[in-house]
């Protein structure tokens, strides 16, 4: 089981006013909304770090073929 480690934090009050509302509705604590919160937060951002990730390799793969292209057509001549 992962160590829990109790930390402070401030914030606006309508922000928690809303984590409460939310974590009455879930029926979970704070600090579980506020971990599930954290975990959306870093799977958004490993999400779209793959996103730029694969458009890279899209135009990388895009600019070899069109490289190619010449020579392809030369073998098929």
């Amino acid at each position: 089981m992962a160590v829990r480690t109790k930390v402070t934090i401030s914030i606006d009050a309508s922000r928690l006013d809303g984590l409460d509302e939310m974590s009455r509705r879930h029926g979970l604590s704070r600090s579980r909304m506020m971990e599930r919160a954290i975990d959306i937060l870093c799977q958004r951002q490993v999400e779209e770090r793959l996103r730029e990730g694969y458009l890279a390799m899209r135009d990388e793969d895009r600019k070899t073929a069109e490289e190619a292209l010449p020579a392809m057509r030369e073998v098929l001549e």
